[in-house]
């Protein structure tokens, strides 16, 4: 692999980092919002209900629905695996924008060796 994939290998270093930490994060009982979240999905018998009866600005669509598809007495990591997921696959996808904006500083060009003799 020459020089052209090392910044992939970093974002692909990056994004599972981001996926660790994440995944750390995401121990424990349910927050406020979320715990209010998995109630709306509750209450709700069916996807339609969180969509039209759910009339609450916590309401957020598709993680309701993720609430309402793995169920109440699930782990509260299998409850926020959607926004882990989401939340990972932001990094490469910010990392792809940010490839296709603009080129590289020249200061990163050599980068990861930029104290090479040559500079």
């Amino acid at each position: 692999m020459g020089t052209r994939g090392t910044p992939w290998v970093i974002v692909a270093i990056v994004t599972l980092l981001g996926l660790l930490l994440r995944c750390l994060a995401a121990r424990g009982g349910l927050w406020l919002d979320e715990a209010w979240s998995a109630i709306f999905a509750h209450d709700s018998a069916t996807p339609a209900g969180v969509l039209l009866h759910i009339n609450h600005d916590n309401n957020h669509h598709l993680n309701t629905l993720w609430l309402q598809w793995v169920g109440a007495d699930a782990p509260p990591l299998l409850q926020r695996a959607l926004s882990i997921v989401s939340g990972t696959a932001t990094i490469p996808v910010a990392a792809l924008i940010a490839a296709r904006r603009a080129p590289r500083p020249r200061s990163l060009r050599r980068w990861p060796s930029p104290c090479r003799p040559s500079c």
